[in-house]
C-alpha cells in the first residue's frame, strides 16, 4: 500500500532522511518511532507530498511526486494538533471534511468513535481526548485505506491515550492500513504489527515489534525531595534491564521500551513520594538494534 524507495531529505546542510526504503502492504499496523529530531513527521509529510524530497513514495500504485492528488485521496491524517475550526460543531466539522474530499459526510463515525452526544458541540469546546476522536472521525470522511498518525496522543490523559491506540488497533483489524508516528512505544507496540525505528533520520529497524527487545530505551525522570531516594533506588534496581543514574535531585530509570509505565505502577505500588515524574521520549542504540535481529538501512 506505501512503498518508498531511496527517499532522502534534506533542509539545508541538515540530512533529515537518508535512504530510507520500506514497503507497508494493505492491513498492517506499524509504529514508526524515534526521538525528536529522527525524521518521523518528516517521513509523514513525504508519504503526503507536503515536502520535495529525492527517491520514490507511492500510495496504492500511486506516485506521490507525479500523481499526488491520487494518492492524497487514499490517505487520512491526524496530526499532533488537529486544526479543526473551533466555531463549527462535530456534524459541521465532518461535513466541511466530506466537501474537501467531494464526498458524502459519513456522520456514523460520530458514534463510532463516541461523539454522538457531543454532536451539535462546537470543536473549541471539547477536550483534547475528544479533539483527537474527532480529527480520526474528519480523516475517516472519504473512507481512506490508509491513516497516518504523527504524535496524536502526545497531549492525552492515558485513558484517552489508550482508548485512542485501541481505535487504531481496531481499524487495522478491520483492514486498514495504520502508521502511528509516536514517542509513547509502550502501548502501541503491545498492538503493532510492525515497526519502524528512525534514529537521525536512517531507517535502524524494519520488523517485528516482538523482536526490539531492548533496543527502543525510554527514561523515567523522578525529581525527588530527599524522601524516599533509597526506596526508589531498591524497585529500580529489583526491574531486570533498568539502568539506574543520578544527578542534580534526580534519579533516572533508563528501561525497555514498553516497561517505563510498569515501573511507574510499581513506584506508585510503593508509596514512594516524587516531586515530579517525567517520561522522555525512546532513544535508539544501533547496536542493539542488530542484537535485536533488527535491518539497519
Amino acid at each position: 500500500m506505501i512503498t518508498v524507495r531511496g527517499l532522502s531529505k534534506r533542509f539545508g546542510r541538515v540530512a533529515a532522511l537518508q535512504n530510507i526504503s520500506t514497503e507497508i502492504p494493505p492491513g498492517g499496523f506499524v509504529v514508526l518511532l524515534g526521538a525528536n529530531g529522527a525524521g518521523k513527521t518528516t517521513l509523514l509529510r513525504c508519504v503526503l507530498g507536503l515536502h520535495a524530497y529525492e527517491g520514490a513514495v507511492s500510495v496504492g500504485g500511486h506516485d506521490v511526486a507525479r500523481d499526488g492528488p491520487a494518492a492524497r485521496a487514499l490517505v487520512g491524517y491526524v496530526p499532533q494538533r488537529p486544526a479543526l475550526p473551533g466555531e463549527l460543531t462535530c456534524v459541521e466539522v465532518l461535513d466541511l471534511w466530506a466537501r474537501l474530499r467531494a464526498t458524502a459526510p459519513r456522520l456514523e463515525w460520530l458514534d463510532r468513535v463516541g461523539l454522538t452526544e457531543a454532536a451539535s458541540t462546537p470543536a473549541r469546546a471539547l477536550s483534547g481526548g475528544m479533539r483527537q476522536r474527532l480529527a480520526l472521525a474528519a480523516a475517516m470522511q472519504g473512507d481512506p485505506p490508509v491513516l497516518l498518525f504523527d504524535e496524536p496522543a502526545a497531549s492525552l490523559d492515558v485513558a484517552a491515550r489508550r482508548a485512542l491506540h485501541r481505535d487504531l488497533a481496531a481499524l487495522s483489524a478491520a483492514g486498514r492500513t495504520v502508521v502511528l508516528s509516536t514517542h509513547l512505544a509502550a502501548e502501541p507496540l503491545a498492538a503493532a504489527t510492525r515497526a519502524l525505528v528512525l534514529d537521525r533520520g536512517r531507517l535502524v529497524y524494519d520488523g517485528a515489534p516482538s523482536a526490539l527487545g531492548a533496543a527502543v530505551r525510554q527514561r523515567v525522570v523522578f525529581t525527588m525531595n530527599g524522601t524516599g531516594r533509597d526506596d526508589l533506588r531498591a524497585v529500580i534496581g529489583s526491574r531486570p534491564g533498568v539502568q539506574l543514574d543520578e544527578s542534580n535531585g534526580t534519579v533516572v530509570a533508563t528501561t525497555p521500551a514498553g516497561q517505563a509505565f510498569e515501573l511507574l505502577a510499581a513506584v506508585a505500588s510503593a508509596g514512594i513520594p516524587a516531586l515530579a515524574v517525567r517520561v522522555e521520549e525512546p532513544s535508539v542504540d544501533p547496536a542493539l538494534i542488530v542484537t535485536a535481529g533488527g535491518q539497519g538501512s
